[in-house]
């Protein structure tokens, strides 16, 4: 799987089934980080991560659109593709 680094990995399936904990595991690794950035393969799981994010109470979440390869297409073309 690919990562950006000092990017903290938080699943979907995690985030979904157990938003309690999930809350506290961010809460834990963003450490007051202004903001939150949400990325997956494409982009598509990002949407849904954001929103349950965003009603978790972190409004300083946002969605990156495309997800790993627009990044990797529009940034950083010597990212991996996966």
């Amino acid at each position: 799987m690919c990562k950006l680094t000092s990017a903290i990995s938080l699943p979907l399936r995690y985030i979904l089934e157990s938003p309690d904990a999930a809350a506290k595991s961010l809460h834990e690794m963003h450490a007051g980080s202004s903001f939150i950035f949400v990325l997956c393969r494409r982009g598509l799981d990002s949407i849904t991560a954001t929103a349950a994010l965003l009603s978790l109470g972190y409004l300083n979440t946002c969605n990156v659109a495309g997800g790993l390869e627009a990044w990797r297409s529009s940034v950083d073309s010597e990212f991996p593709a996966y």
